[in-house]
């Protein structure tokens, strides 16, 4: 093996073990979150926009936006979710499936 091929030997393996970290945490996170307490809550709005970035090809992205509520042990909260999207369709759907 030459000089070149041991560097991309390296260098795979470097790309390799960040991957198989960012894995693990991501796998870590799942295992945690499957611990928590499920509740039901209450999507109380959804709209979508189409936000543009000036004249930029591809600059216009969608916008979908719901607020939401739930309560535990009888306090309310609410919150609200934004999430850009490329596309219009996904766009729709989170804003009815409120993904």
């Amino acid at each position: 093996m030459g000089k070149q091929d041991v560097l991309w030997f390296i260098i795979s393996l470097a790309v390799l073990a960040i991957l198989a970290v960012f894995w693990v945490f991501k796998r870590m996170k799942l295992r945690r979150a499957r611990t928590w307490p499920a509740l039901f809550g209450r999507m109380d709005s959804s709209a979508m926009r189409l936000h543009s970035n000036g004249a930029q090809p591809g600059g216009s992205q969608f916008i979908a936006e719901i607020k939401y509520s739930y309560s535990v042990q009888g306090q309310k909260y609410s919150g609200s979710m934004r999430r850009s999207f490329l596309l219009k369709g996904k766009a729709d759907r989170c804003c009815v499936l409120g993904l």
